[in-house]
Order: C-alpha cells, then sequence, then structure tokens
C-alpha cells in the first residue's frame, strides 16, 4: 500500500515502537503515527527510541490502553523487563486464557477508540494494527465509527486461536474489509497476524 504525508497510522500495542518506528523511517517521518502502549516500562524505552531515531515529529505517544469501554482499572504486569508482553488489562489473564501472578498493579486510563478520536481530536486512521495480547475483540468493538471511516483503508489484527479467526472476519466484513492473508508471529505468541483491506 502507499505511505503519504496524508497517512494516519495507528499501532495499538505498539510496545517499544518496532512497527511505528519501521513506518516513520520507510516513510521519511512524512506520516502521522500514534503508538499506543500501556506499560510504564515499554513506553519509557518507546520515547527513548523516538528520540534516538530522530522521530519526534512524525510518532505520538499514548500512554494508555484501549477496550471496549471508558474505565479506570487494574494493569497487571506480567513482568517489569523493557520489551515484553503479554501484560493484561482488568484481569489478570495472559493472552491465552489463562490466570498469571502479576509481577506489579497499576491503575489505568482506558479509552474506546471512537470517544478517544472524538473527545482529544484525533486524526482518524488510515492504517491500523491491533497486537494487544488477547484484548484485539474488545479494542474493535470500541472502534465501531473508526472502522465504518473511508478514510481507513487496511487494519493488521493479531488473532490468537485460529478458531477465533472467522469471528474476526465476519464482524470485520459488516464494515467492508476483505481478508487477504495471515502470518505467523515471530514472537513467542502462538497466534497469526491477520490483514484485512477495505473492499
Amino acid at each position: 500500500f502507499s505511505i503519504n504525508d496524508e497517512t494516519v497510522f495507528y499501532d495499538i500495542g505498539a510496545n517499544i515502537g518496532a512497527y511505528s518506528l519501521v513506518a516513520s523511517k520507510f516513510a521519511e517521518g512524512n506520516i502521522k503515527i500514534y503508538a499506543f502502549e500501556p506499560s510504564f516500562v515499554n513506553y519509557y524505552q518507546l520515547n527513548k527510541n523516538i528520540i534516538l531515531n530522530n522521530s519526534q515529529n512524525s510518532i505520538i505517544p499514548m500512554n494508555l490502553a484501549l477496550s471496549s469501554n471508558n474505565s479506570l482499572d487494574k494493569f497487571n504486569y506480567s513482568t517489569l523487563a523493557s520489551g515484553a508482553a503479554a501484560h493484561a488489562f482488568g484481569e489478570p489473564i495472559d493472552e491465552t486464557g489463562e490466570i498469571f501472578q502479576p509481577e506489579n498493579i497499576s491503575m489505568m486510563h482506558c479509552y474506546k477508540l471512537d470517544d478517544l478520536i472524538k473527545k482529544f481530536g484525533l486524526l482518524s486512521p488510515t492504517h491500523l494494527k491491533i497486537d494487544v495480547d488477547g484484548i484485539e475483540w474488545h479494542v474493535l468493538v470500541g472502534a465501531k465509527e473508526t472502522l465504518k471511516s473511508r478514510q481507513l483503508k487496511h487494519l493488521v489484527v493479531e488473532i490468537i486461536y485460529e478458531e477465533e479467526a472467522n469471528k474476526f472476519i465476519e464482524f470485520l466484513n459488516k464494515f467492508g474489509f476483505k481478508f487477504i492473508s495471515r502470518h505467523a508471529y515471530t514472537g513467542i505468541s502462538p497466534g497469526f497476524n491477520y490483514i484485512f483491506k477495505k473492499k
């Protein structure tokens, strides 16, 4: 897909910035990126990486969670190691559905994506990536108006279990998205990244 100065990329589950930094460099900074990362450990490194890569003008880091409602709830850390994942907002349940013992718990603001965009006047996304360790479905439910937008052209979402894929595909099809391909996640996650394109 093409990238230009009108491209707005939402990196939901940005971690320390791998996707955001590659997109920024690929577009030579001529792109607007909102990088959402709730973990304070990863958020610190994300900001540091943005500065180290001179990407301050294209990447906007956002230290909050996204889900299907607006709330203030517990953010459960699987570990306090930088770059780690498998944290959980709300209940301490990992991406495979197992309960875990958090290493740390802190309170975190959470928004529906639709409400966040409206409340703070964020630019609407043209490209959207969601990798949030098990609550991808809830993020999508909180983004129905965003999914309807003609501006949104592409979507990448991590789906852990293959048997859940049809639920996602059918849901996104209602908003005009066609399933294009899936790719095995290269990290420790057992899931796949599913790519969708607006019809």
